[in-house]
């Protein structure tokens, strides 16, 4: 299994980007991309405030970074009477 840990610098959000949906709620539509070299504190991926093709006028609006972690996930374990029986207090 895997995560994506993030790292957002909420100033960096373009205001105009927010949106409030019919509920009330402000959402930001943001993509998340594979860096080509990881940074030097180990993120592998940045993330952008999406912004169309046709509105961009520079390179992407970067607002943070993102790092895959891998992790095994370790079977349930169930206990019995006899573990219990076993701890040392």
């Amino acid at each position: 299994m895997a995560n994506l840990y993030l790292d957002i610098c909420l100033s960096d959000i373009p205001k105009e980007r927010i949106k409030t949906a019919a509920n009330g709620k402000k959402y930001l539509k943001a993509i998340i991309r594979p860096r080509k070299q990881t940074d030097r504190d180990g993120y592998d991926h940045y993330i952008a405030a999406f912004i169309p093709k046709e509105e961009r006028t520079d390179g992407p609006c970067f607002i943070g970074r993102a790092q895959l972690k891998e992790y095994d996930q370790q079977p349930a374990q169930h206990h019995t009477e006899k573990d219990d029986n076993d701890l040392p207090f």
